[in-house]
């Protein structure tokens, strides 16, 4: 009698999670195109009313996001609840998920191209109307268009009618003007000849986030930019500052991202895929995991109808 009423409860909690299962199955199968776009879109908020310097941290915790969802499917599947094939459905969601998620390119908002007259203006001010995309690229990194200090060039030297800290520019027009002129500054100084010169553009980039003095210092040390020597060079500035952190340590690679890639022709860029890159191979071995529990469920399911 107490094996008829465990073996009723077992199958009708199966049947639940059966139930559960496809329907989670279901909705995601047809919901599909539609959970991408909800991910693009969160990306494209936080980008407009963050700003781009945000929008890592986002990616990574959509990413945790996906491989959490694999591992659900892949338990669920370990329990007999959900077959193989629908399993495999499943993890093609989550691949169009994951391709939003570590995508690196990205358009100039149109935040940031509501400026283009001020742009437009200074860059022929100052000679950089051939470097104009790197000055929208620079903008949708630090401020995605939604902050006074739109360039965030309120601590260069160029900044005279504003207290020289963070954030403390209040006039977009004049972050602009300022920020277009330091841009330039460190073009210079890092040896850029022209809008296809990336090497020397990591550099002048990164001066550009850490402070001019970056550039001489990696300039005598390695001879230019290296991710090595700009999170060497953070640490050297967070002991003598007594600071937690110091800018970005992916700043070209971020910037970049938002530059168009017709200047990047060969260019290859490991400061930022190394980090996806590891992502992704933990996606990859997370579903080969799922398969090794899929197939050893499997062969456990097998035996047991054998015997």
């Amino acid at each position: 009698m107490k094996d008829r009423i465990r073996d009723r409860i077992i199958t009708g909690i199966t049947d639940h999670l059966t139930d559960a299962g496809l329907f989670v199955v279901g909705l995601f199968e047809k919901a599909g195109s539609v959970c991408c776009t909800f991910v693009k879109t969160v990306r494209d908020y936080c980008i407009r009313f963050f700003g781009s310097r945000y929008i890592r941290s986002l990616m990574a915790c959509l990413g945790c996001a996906v491989l959490l969802f694999l591992l659900l499917a892949a338990r669920l599947r370990t329990l007999g609840v959900i077959p193989t094939a629908d399993i495999v459905r499943m993890v093609r969601v989550a691949d169009s998920a994951w391709s939003i998620v570590t995508e690196q390119g990205g358009d100039i908002s149109d935040d940031v191209k509501a400026y283009s007259d001020t742009v437009d203006k200074y860059a022929k001010q100052y000679g950089m109307v051939d470097y104009i995309p790197l000055i929208y690229a620079v903008m949708e990194q630090e401020s995605g268009g939604g902050s006074l200090d739109i360039m965030q060039s309120s601590t260069c030297f160029y900044n005279e009618e504003y207290s020289q800290t963070v954030d403390g520019i209040t006039d977009q027009n004049y972050s602009i003007q300022c920020g277009v002129q330091y841009l330039k500054y460190c073009l210079n100084m890092a040896g850029v000849t022209n809008p296809s010169d990336i090497r020397h553009m990591k550099l002048a980039l990164q001066g550009y986030n850490y402070g001019h003095n970056y550039i001489g210092w990696a300039l005598k040390r390695d001879g230019g930019y290296t991710k090595e020597n700009a999170e060497a060079f953070a640490d050297l500035m967070k002991k003598s500052l007594g600071w937690t952190s110091y800018g970005d340590t992916n700043y070209p690679a971020h910037v970049l991202r938002y530059y168009p890639a017709e200047y990047q022709q060969g260019e290859s860029d490991s400061s930022i895929t190394e980090t996806e890159s590891s992502a992704q191979t933990s996606v990859s071995e997370t579903a080969a995991s799922a398969g090794a529990d899929l197939s050893a469920a499997d062969v456990d399911a097998e035996t047991a109808l054998q015997n």
